[in-house]
């Protein structure tokens, strides 16, 4: 894949997208004519980051391949970014109707492929620090059964916004015995050099950090060959309280099915909002999120932190209920006549909007409390490890609660709707009870 091109005048349209979308789709050439498709990805190092680390462990397939790249228009104006090639499988927001019976159990059928894939993958993510992987940043491909068939993880800006973030190898409950033992001959070295020109410097030496950190452990992580995995039951990878990418691969398959029985992508024009919450398929990323932060709440003192697990399983309770309202009404129509509009906008009343809202306030006004509690029983002391973890914590809810409460057009007109009909509902009980005064007490003389 060359490191760089020239476009002609006819591109300028593919460059105007670029500089304002950041991306658009190309296609370049290789040394034998032969034609790549993929996406050009402006300012994006992390896809060719996760490419060359994917090369050096011998897991070409777990990411898409991607190499820094420079367009040149005829002006001799340069973009830098990356090219990305071509994924192969569908996402949780835009399958095809042929998959519109998909449910759990294509995981729990998961081919041998697929769980390397995934494993591998959380290896990647390790390395470089992604912590924040959700089933939606990742693709799936089925066999003609409709089992899990291949898993590859979305890089650059589909995936994980946060980078080096702090992960914890616990978190990696099941490896490869071909990539751990690449890991144990990967020198410091020969990971600086894949990442050089690819990463910021600071991302290369905390991906050397967590290379360190991950040999150490792999004592302790489970080590699988071939025929292993052959013999493995899927069941038993999402049976943990730890977090894990195959649960999140598992949470996704439902997803998928539902989607796909719509017989369009689950994000309509114009619907992509509330963090994707106007959509079905958002429900089942809202749930999704609040089951993750129950699990990072786990290891916290049940008495400080009670307020905020009881806030968190409310706002989920509240979700799951619109999510079965949406199924069975889903289930009563002939698939794909319905817009996800539509089924969205009959099972959530302006009632349900305005108790979401409420759940998530008291979400962030339980974290703030837990925050401001922990920062005065310390005073000035010096917050310890365990201490710095559940501050974290706490501020993961406040962003969780913060992104739900940005509200879109539809549902603020809605809770204005519903605050007006509360407000008129006021005055008219004032005047009832006014009436009532005033026949009580009889006419007055003027």
């Amino acid at each position: 894949m060359p490191n760089n091109i020239e476009t002609s005048p006819a591109d300028q349209l593919t460059l105007s997208q670029i500089q304002e979308k950041k991306e658009a789709e190309i296609q370049l050439t290789d040394g034998k004519g032969k034609k790549i498709e993929g996406v050009f990805r402006k300012d994006d190092q992390k896809s060719s980051a996760y490419a060359a680390m994917a090369s050096l462990l011998g897991m070409k397939k777990t990411v898409p391949q991607a190499k820094p790249l420079v367009l040149k228009d005829s002006e001799g104006t340069e973009v830098e970014g990356s090219f990305v090639r071509k994924m192969q499988g569908v996402s949780t927001d835009e399958p095809g109707k042929e998959l519109a019976g998909i449910d759990e159990k294509a995981f729990l059928s998961a081919s041998p492929q697929a769980l390397k894939e995934i494993s591998d993958l959380q290896v990647l993510d390790f390395l470089y620090g992604n912590a924040e992987r959700s089933s939606s940043d990742m693709v799936y491909s089925f066999d003609d059964k409709g089992r899990l068939a291949g898993v590859q993880g979305k890089t650059g800006e589909l995936s994980s916004k946060k980078e080096n973030t702090v992960m914890q190898p616990g978190q990696i409950s099941l490896i490869r015995a071909q990539t751990a033992n690449k890991l144990r001959k990967l020198s410091r070295a020969e990971l600086k050099e894949a990442l050089e020109g690819k990463a910021k410097p600071e991302t290369v030496e905390k991906a050397c950090r967590n290379l360190d950190q991950l040999k150490e452990a792999l004592p302790q992580i489970r080590e699988l060959d071939d025929q292993g995995f052959e013999k493995l039951d899927p069941a038993e990878l999402i049976e943990t309280d730890t977090p894990n990418l195959f649960q999140k691969a598992s949470q996704a398959m439902p997803v998928i099915g539902f989607n796909a029985s719509l017989g369009k992508a689950a994000i309509a024009p114009g619907m992509k909002e509330v963090g994707g919450r106007m959509t079905p398929g958002g429900v089942y990323g809202q749930i999704e999120k609040a089951d993750d932060l129950l699990k990072t709440l786990a290891d916290h003192d049940p008495e400080s932190s009670q307020g905020m697990k009881d806030a968190v399983m409310e706002y989920k309770d509240l979700e799951q209920g619109v999510l079965r309202r949406i199924n069975r009404s889903v289930g009563r129509e002939q698939q794909g006549e319905k817009s996800t509009k539509t089924i969205y906008d009959q099972n959530v009343s302006i009632w349900d909007a305005d108790k979401m809202n409420r759940s998530l306030h008291n979400i962030k006004n339980q974290a703030s409390q837990f925050l401001t509690n922990k920062q005065e029983g310390l005073q000035e002391q010096e917050p310890s490890a365990s201490d710095k973890k559940q501050m974290d914590d706490a501020k993961k809810l406040i962003r969780f609660a913060d992104e739900g409460l940005s509200l879109s057009p539809n549902e603020r007109k809605a809770l204005e709707k519903n605050e007006e009909k509360a407000a008129l509902k006021n005055e008219r009980l004032k005047e009832g009870k006014v009436k009532q005064s005033q026949q009580a007490e009889g006419p007055t003389l003027g």
